[in-house]
């Protein structure tokens, strides 16, 4: 199947315009004018469609329309296979909308960008805040050749209300499709740029070529910048548009065609009869009047005093809130522990929260499952996987290893008894030896005399049998490092499952990115379950077969790399297995403030009641709880069920669940990780009710605080991976970074940003979204600078965003 470029070509050729390879692009004569020298600049973009750009000033609609083709030819048709969408990608623009609403809320607004046959192609998305009334969030949604996006549209950008602009009379340019659509509704037909007020330069503004063009700003600073921008745009079309500037009487600061009309309510047609008296007493802009302002804008750039700039505004942080520890979720009988050691180690109180439940999951095992359902026969097997994330002053370690401690006394009490064991079987073994050298004697002399050794030989047999016994194996409860043959053959002598504690999580999961590992990396995501078996065959190694693959796994990680581990994920890359999504213990919480010093003993009373909780369920007898074992099914683990009020809150959360991910209103990544709480809410109810001693049926109370922790558990799921799902922000944050340290210096143009392959901006995709996210935050200005060629767009940095005392990043 030809792509649209081939396509395209292959029409330029027909029409006898002489496509020409220019180095990564194509140059031709445009169809859609007289044109003797190449005028046509042909390229692709970043998300796979083809770019038009005529120098002479046609549209790529003119252009597609001289050919015979449509816009829509410019987009390849291709669809992913089966129909599956990549990830953060959205069948329609509902879905990337109700993505949005899932963090923010319900939309306020939602303004529609069509191209010139009235195809959606975008949206502007606005979400105020309601603790807040001035304060509004607007967000874009886009097509793209794969599906719907939650970012930018693809430069350049159609105007609003683009099949509109067509029609007599002046078109009424505002800022923002609010003020725009204020406008439409007394008569007049009006546009906007996408973006914002320091985005028009991302728009194509070739649809005004001729047009009678009345520009109306908003009453403020950034309203002139971006009517002045609007005009040096306009200046270079061609044939020029006729452009009038007017401003609106009696608005307040900051106010735009809205408030004109507010102030006027139920006298629209006073309102009609005042802006048409504005728009004929305005008189159009001249010629020199353009070339001054062109030179004037350039020369305010570059001469500007700080003064002249208005105030930056921090870089918003790109983690979404999430809910603080509560220490209710805690089993009764670990609360005052892992309280007492949050307040001696001032850390937060997640970290050792989390350690415990993982550190009783991995001691419990297989011991005892869970089935959630009354009948079905669905168990869950109670092993967690966990992360705890932070900076290195968040205190990780010392929580995860201070929480271990019960383990490693019962790792302690496993060697003795071990060690014990081990040297009854070497001592029997020697006197077996012994004997069995006696009685083979004895068997030789019988044997020459022809006499019967029947009886001896019998007695050899026996102790033949002996000395085959099995060494005995030591039980094992943590693995720090192992491969995994060596994993699978101590789990093969574990059948209740290992837990696997890495401090360093990401080194261990960066290992898996290489080829070698990927069979490692199978093996996990099955351990992970819990409740299978593995096989193995290897040539030197013989047979392993692995009759129960348990594990739970415990770790820590730096959000900066964790992060990028994440993104790369999130984009398709090795980590796009659902590897990451198993973590469903993960935490990034908040820093818990000033460090104060606290030095006491610690609660020997609540270190004891733990230490004997983690003793009870090394010991547990499945019986002893009135867990049951199917009797048909040998491989079946001893089961726990919910009592009846549990039930129904249980399929009560569920159902809720199921048709909540079912909606397709979660990006794919946070859906396949909310996915797996249907096994952890019913392991965390399991898990807490032993702890605390109970018996027989899991009651309602430790399931309502297993539900809450999985509210918990989804806030943080959130902030983990929104730097993968909204990278504008971060992208944003790396580019200010680069400006604090000098890296760029005002005057860079968009290349610079991408060039050096700097983290998050490494893309050209990349650098306009963080290059967007500070024009809007008004640490950069642009410049449009008219060439011979194609108009070049350079960007100059907001001394005040530089000065001592601007506080550059919103905190975290």
């Amino acid at each position: 199947m030809s792509s649209p470029l081939e396509d395209l070509l292959e029409c330029l050729r027909g029409a006898g315009c002489k496509p020409k390879r220019n180095g990564s692009e194509w140059t031709a004569c445009c169809p859609a004018h007289d044109d003797h020298n190449p005028s046509l600049s042909v390229g692709i973009g970043d998300d796979g469609r083809v770019l038009l750009h005529c120098f002479a000033g046609c549209s790529a609609e003119a252009v597609c329309s001289a050919l015979g083709l449509t816009t829509a030819s410019l987009f390849s048709s291709a669809n992913p296979q089966n129909g599956a969408l990549s990830k953060g990608v959205f069948a329609t623009s509902d879905e990337a909308v109700a993505s949005l609403a899932r963090t923010h809320g319900q939309p306020t607004g939602i303004w529609r960008y069509t191209d010139a046959d009235g195809v959606e192609v975008g949206h502007a998305v606005r979400f105020d805040d309601p603790n807040d009334a001035g304060r509004k969030t607007v967000l874009p949604v886009s097509l793209h050749t794969d599906g719907w996006k939650v970012k930018a549209m693809p430069t350049p950008r159609p105007l609003y209300r683009l099949p509109e602009l067509t029609g007599p009379g002046p078109i009424v340019v505002c800022e923002g499709e609010k003020a725009a659509d204020a406008a439409a509704t007394l008569g007049y037909t009006s546009t906007t740029s996408a973006g914002g007020c320091r985005a028009a330069s991302k728009t194509d503004w070739s649809p005004l070529a001729g047009q009678d063009v009345v520009l109306i700003p908003d009453n403020d600073e950034s309203g002139r910048l971006y009517a002045e921008h609007v005009i040096t745009l306009l200046g270079g079309l061609d044939p020029k548009p006729t452009i009038r500037l007017v401003e609106l009487p009696g608005i307040p600061e900051s106010g735009d065609m809205v408030e004109f009309i507010g102030a006027q309510v139920g006298c629209e047609e006073r309102a009609r009869r005042e802006l048409d008296a504005l728009i004929e007493q305005a008189q159009p802009m001249a010629e020199v009047d353009l070339s001054q302002m062109v030179t004037s804008q350039a020369t305010r750039a570059e001469e500007a005093s700080p003064d002249d700039w208005p105030e930056p505004l921090p870089v918003p942080s790109p983690l979404p809130s999430v809910a603080a520890f509560d220490r209710s979720l805690l089993p009764e009988a670990f609360e005052p522990w892992i309280t007492d050691i949050a307040e001696r180690m001032q850390c937060p109180p997640d970290f050792p929260a989390v350690v415990a439940m993982i550190a009783a999951a991995g001691v419990l095992g297989r011991k005892v499952c869970i089935r959630p359902k009354k009948c079905d026969d669905w168990q869950v097997v109670p092993n967690l996987w966990g992360v705890l994330i932070g900076r290195p002053s968040m205190m990780k370690s010392p929580p995860l290893k201070e929480v271990m401690l019960p383990v490693k006394a019962l790792i302690h009490s496993a060697e003795l008894k071990h060690d014990q064991l081990l040297r009854a079987h070497i001592q029997s073994g020697q006197e077996l030896d012994l004997r069995k050298a006696a009685l083979e004697s004895r068997i030789k002399s019988k044997l020459r005399k022809l006499e019967d050794a029947e009886d001896e030989m019998k007695e050899l047999r026996g102790i033949s049998n002996d000395l085959a016994a099995a060494v005995p194996t030591r039980r094992r409860h943590v693995v720090n490092d192992a491969t995994v043959q060596a994993l699978s053959e101590i789990m093969a002598e574990n059948p209740n499952g290992v837990t696997l504690v890495r401090d360093e999580l990401l080194g261990f999961l960066r290992s898996f990115d290489m080829e070698s590992q990927q069979a490692a990396r199978a093996f996990y995501i099955e351990a992970w379950d819990g409740s299978g078996s593995y096989e193995s065959d290897r040539i030197g190694r013989g047979n392993t077969r692995v009759e129960a693959v348990c594990l739970s796994l415990i770790g820590t990680c730096q959000p900066g790399p964790l992060g990028g581990y994440l993104a790369e994920a999130i984009r398709g890359g090795t980590g796009d297995d659902g590897l990451m999504q198993r973590f469903q213990l993960a935490v990034w919480p908040d820093d818990p403030g000033p460090w104060v010093n606290v030095d006491r003993l610690p609660d020997s009373d609540a270190r004891s009641t733990a230490y004997s909780v983690f003793t009870r369920l090394d010991t547990l007898d499945a019986s002893s709880v009135g867990a049951e074992r199917d009797q048909l099914d040998f491989e079946s683990i001893p089961h726990l069920r919910f009592d009846d009020a549990a039930y129904g809150r249980f399929i009560e959360w569920m159902t809720e669940r199921e048709n909540r991910l079912r909606s397709g209103v979660e990006p794919p990544a946070i859906e396949s990780h909310l996915a797996k709480y249907r096994s952890l809410i019913p392991s965390i109810a399991l898990i807490g009710h032993l702890v605390d001693g109970g018996r027989g049926p899991v009651p309602l109370d430790p399931l309502e605080r297993a539900i809450r922790w999985g509210t918990y558990l989804e806030s943080h799921a959130r902030r983990i991976y929104a730097p993968g799902i909204e990278p504008a922000i971060p992208a944003a944050r790396a580019l200010a970074e680069k400006i604090l340290k000098g890296k760029l210096e005002t005057g860079f143009v968009l290349r610079d940003v991408y060039r050096p392959r700097w983290s998050l901006l490494s893309g050209k995709g990349e650098a306009n979204e963080a290059v967007d996210c500070l024009l809007e935050l008004d640490w950069l200005r642009a410049e449009h600078i008219r060439t011979g060629g194609a108009p070049k767009t350079v960007y100059h940095v907001n001394p005040k965003a530089l000065a001592e005392g601007f506080e550059p990043f919103a905190p975290d």
